[in-house]
């Protein structure tokens, strides 16, 4: 058998999958963080509005 040297196998694939799962898991809760501490720097102004009588 003959085996040609074209393309990704499974196996390289899966790594590079799994890599590029590691990599968010990592990245992602900081970019969340991020976000909630805008939301809550944010919402004491919005807070403070009142409504018009």
């Amino acid at each position: 058998m003959k085996r040609s040297d074209k393309g990704f196998s499974v196996v390289d694939f899966l790594i590079i999958m799994a890599i590029i799962l590691i990599l968010v898991g990592m990245v992602g809760p900081r970019l969340t963080r991020k976000e909630s501490k805008a939301k809550h720097s944010s919402a004491p102004i919005s807070a403070t509005v009142r409504p018009a009588r």
